[in-house]
């Protein structure tokens, strides 16, 4: 037992002497006091043994050889003695009993029958017909050469990975294909790149993405907000947009298909750029590590780039909905609430997708609850989502928005059974528009379902000091009912009123500001709309198509199943259209709790 003499027994850590009673792990070598190996019962190493691990003496040659075994012949890397493969890099590490029986030689041909244990590094396999039409095959050691460089300068610069790209660069080389499918590069696209340090595709790819995904968040913030983008007309973005996506699918295809072999004509220029510079070792292959490798940072720098760019459209409707605009952080929507429990609405219904209900609790609904639970007033969520559509029907591929402001609506079939009114939560609508909603509703007879009415807004009290609007321009009868809706974009205020498109328009006239009174059996009439909506509109443009609660109410009116009462209110509207629009929300408010309509504590005059 002399050969264990001074090394340590792994259980107790107590150092064998020559009386010791010593046994030995069958499986990897590993030296035991008897009564050791009897307490544990199994090797401490049992869960190495499948990797090749085997016990080598702490000092001695014996150590010393097993010592510089361990050093990784493709990245340098010292590895735990005994180890079978190297832990930065997973390439196997060398074994004295292999060596012994490794030919030496470049790249060689053998029978298969005839094959030897392979080199340490790098090593690559494949089976070929040789001249004479026999299969044999063909191995390529570190010191061999795959398009012109050296295997452990591939594996070298590669760093993460090495077997994977140096199978590749191989099957290249020999079928003279380059194409190949990288689903890493199909799902991230120009992130790929950048994080195996292509700097020049990947800026390139990564602009191009950027590019795409610009009518799509154009398209996203005009769902949300029609007056985003002022008076610029909008009709193209559509097309535009499936256009762009199209193109960026397209982009991802083609380089899963071709990313590697753009990956190995990059490599290999660097390499020959390094080794002609660098032409003694160690210092290129520290070179080539520090050149090669991959930038987890760049590929996160694009990721940040996309999410900075959807913050510069998103950000501002965000900011509409939960703008601070009151003396104490109360937002538009606090002010609505607080008119329309005035005005003896005594139901509140949130309409929000279920993926945010837990933010959206936290920022304003848990709040609200507790006040409407203080007044008596119920409170209850209803949750728009994509994929609730018609018995028979699915999303379509590609789709990622809800359907509209009819879907919306439709979301609290069950949750209403009373008339109810419906308004954006982004808009202040004034105290009078709410009190004529709830007169007019008040009557609502179960006979006349179709009986409903909208608030009509005078053009001038709607019109924003900082850029040009789109507005709904009531077109009535004798008696205020509504006849249709002029959509007219581009009006702005001039010396002399209001005009769009250099066209005056009277500032009198009365616009549709989306605040409805409707009925129980409205929503049902909305289910039958929907059906037909995606019978005859959503496949037309199945991606961008939306199901909107305005156009459908007129389809209603025109064809006679409804009739809708314009209730003109003279309050001002407002609402964060521009970025500018903000201090002058601001300043309204401020102004109209200077003047005693609100309270600086808002609910206070409706608790008892």
């Amino acid at each position: 037992m002399a050969r264990y003499t001074g090394n340590h027994c792994p259980v107790c850590e107590q150092a064998f002497t020559d009386d010791d009673d010593i046994v030995v792990c069958p499986d990897c070598g590993t030296p035991y006091h008897r009564a050791c190996w009897q307490k544990v019962g199994a090797c401490l190493h049992q869960s190495e043994h499948a990797a090749g691990f085997e016990w080598v003496p702490e000092f001695g040659p014996e150590a010393e050889a097993a010592a510089h075994d361990a050093i990784c012949p493709n990245c340098g890397t010292h590895n735990e003695p005994g180890a079978a493969r190297c832990s930065h890099c997973g390439v196997p590490l060398p074994r004295r009993d292999e060596e012994a029986q490794q030919p030496a030689g470049p790249v060689y041909a053998r029978q298969p029958n005839n094959v030897q244990s392979q080199q340490p590094g790098p090593h690559i396999e494949a089976y070929s017909a040789g001249p004479d039409g026999d299969i044999y095959r063909r191995e390529i050691g570190p010191e061999d050469a795959i398009d012109g460089v050296q295997a452990k300068h591939w594996a070298a610069f590669v760093g993460r990975s090495p077997m994977y790209y140096l199978m590749q660069f191989f099957r290249m080389q020999e079928t003279r294909r380059r194409v190949t499918f990288s689903f890493s590069a199909l799902f991230l696209g120009p992130a790929y790149l950048l994080y195996r340090k292509m700097w020049k595709y990947g800026l390139l790819t990564a602009v191009l993405s950027l590019v795409f995904f610009v009518p799509d968040l154009m398209s996203t913030a005009v769902y949300y907000d029609a007056d985003f983008f002022g008076a610029m007309p909008v009709g193209w973005l559509p097309a535009v947009t499936t256009v762009c996506d199209i193109a960026n699918w397209v982009m991802h295809v083609l380089l899963a298909l071709f990313a590697v072999s753009l990956y190995e004509k990059h490599a290999k220029a660097r390499i020959e750029e390094i080794c002609a510079r660098c032409p003694e070792e160690p210092g290129r292959t520290e070179a080539l590590g520090r050149s090669g490798g991959t930038s987890l940072a760049a590929a996160l720098l694009y990721f940040a780039a996309l999410l900075l760019l959807q913050s510069v459209f998103l950000m501002p409707i965000s900011l509409k909905l939960l703008a601070a605009v009151g003396p104490s952080g109360e937002i538009i929507m606090d002010y609505s609430i607080h008119d329309a429990i005035e005005a003896g609405f005594d139901k509140i219904v949130f309409i929000i997708r279920r993926d945010i209900e837990q933010a959206f609790k936290e920022a304003i609904g848990d709040r609200i609850e507790a006040v409407c639970r203080e007044l008596g007033v119920e409170t209850a969520y209803a949750f728009q989502a994509l994929e609730d559509v018609p018995a028979g029907y699915a999303v379509p591929e590609g789709r990622t928005k809800p359907w509209g402001t009819g879907q919306a609506v439709l979301a609290c079939q069950g949750i209403l059974q009373e008339p109810f009114a419906v308004i954006n939560a982004d808009d202040y609508y004034g105290k009078e528009a709410f009190v004529r909603l709830h007169d007019f509703l008040q009557g609502y007879d179960p006979a006349q379902p179709g009986r409903l009415c909208m608030a009509g807004f005078v053009l001038k009290n709607t019109l924003s000091d900082n850029g040009a609007v789109t507005r709904g321009i009531c077109q009535m009868n004798a008696e205020h009912y509504l006849t249709g809706v002029l959509e007219t974009s581009g009006i702005e205020k001039t010396a002399d009123g209001a005009a769009a498109g250099g066209k005056p328009i009277d500032l009198d006239s009365l616009v549709s500001m989306n605040m409805w009174g409707l009925t129980p059996a409205f929503v049902d009439l909305l289910q039958d709309g929907f059906v037909e909506f995606f019978e005859k509109a959503a496949p037309a443009n199945p991606l961008k198509a939306e199901y909107l609660l305005p156009i459908y109410i007129d389809e209603l009116l025109h064809a006679g199943k409804v009739s809708v009462k314009v209730l003109p209110t003279h309050d001002r509207w407002f609402g964060v259209t521009y970025a500018e629009d903000k201090q002058v929300v601001i300043d309204s408010f401020a102004k109209l709790i200077a003047d005693g309509v609100y309270r600086k504590d808002l609910f206070s005059d409706l608790k008892k």
